[in-house]
This record gives C-alpha cells, structure tokens and sequence, in this order.
C-alpha cells in the first residue's frame, strides 16, 4: 500500500502531515476487525457497507480536498514520505 499513498502525497492528494506507515497499519486493523465481525455474525455485518463507510472518513479527514471515494472508486491510498514500494511490508 505504501507505493499508491506516495503517488498520491507527491501529487498533493494528502494532506503533508499524513503518517503513511501508521494509516497503513490503522487500515490493517480495520480490516482485520471488519473481517471478524463478520465471521461471528455473517448475516448481521456488510463487510463491503462497513468498509466504505471508513474509507469515506478515512479520505475526507487526510485528503486535501477534504472528498471521500467517488462512488465506483478502486481506492489505492499514497503517501510519499512512507517509503517506497520496496519498504512495503509483507507480513
């Protein structure tokens, strides 16, 4: 993730203070958190529905522009004092 958060910092996207490794890490988590809500109750949780919604506050807190996602957007965060996309961890 850290390579598409650094395309879109150097582009002006994010906002400068922006911390990358630490966003990446929160959106982990999230992820993580949104994924076992839904194994423990599959038919009450709509991972997708969930995930938009974080995103969409996620993006209008750290953009420039203050926008949450297009409607059809394929959200690919970038950050240019994260690292490159070599630093990008694996585990």
């Amino acid at each position: 993730m850290h390579g598409g958060e650094q395309r879109q910092a150097e582009g002006g996207e994010l906002k400068p203070d922006t911390d990358c490794e630490a966003l990446a890490e929160e959106l982990a988590a999230v992820m993580d958190g949104v994924q076992l809500q839904w194994a423990l109750d599959p038919t009450g949780v709509d991972m997708a529905a969930w995930m938009r919604a974080y995103l969409d506050r996620l993006l209008r807190s750290i953009t420039v522009s203050g926008a949450g996602p297009p409607s059809d957007a394929h959200t690919g965060l970038t950050c240019s004092h994260a690292g490159t996309d070599s630093d990008a961890r694996t585990d």
